[in-house]
């Protein structure tokens, strides 16, 4: 961490929660060489499940996707995000309708009648 990125960053310990516009924005200017610091704070205060739901995120994220994808570099990457996110989102949608139905299912047979 250069004396630059020092002195051009709110302290690594409070830094905002992304939680409006602005906020956003700032966590996303932060330079490179700041970014595994940032967030080692985060990591410090999160609780057990809070660790394991970040953990299996990157591993999908960093593990399966680098495996794919290559390491992800937007400046360069070709692919169409907007329609990635927007497909994404469809797959996710069914597999929570399904598995909402499986559990309704699951749920009304249990029931005592």
């Amino acid at each position: 961490m250069t004396d630059r990125d020092r002195a051009t960053l709110p302290d690594l310990e409070r830094l905002p929660d992304a939680d409006s516009t602005s906020n956003v924005e700032l966590l996303l200017a932060l330079p490179d060489s700041l970014l595994r610091s940032a967030i080692e704070p985060l990591l410090a205060r999160a609780a057990p499940d809070e660790l394991r739901v970040l953990l299996l995120l990157a591993s999908r994220f960093v593990g399966v996707g680098q495996r794919c994808y290559d390491r992800l570099e937007l400046d360069t990457d070709q692919r169409d995000h907007v329609l990635e996110m927007l497909l994404e989102q469809i797959d996710g949608m069914v597999y929570g309708t399904a598995a909402t139905v499986i559990l309704h299912r699951r749920r009304a047979r249990s029931a005592p009648r």
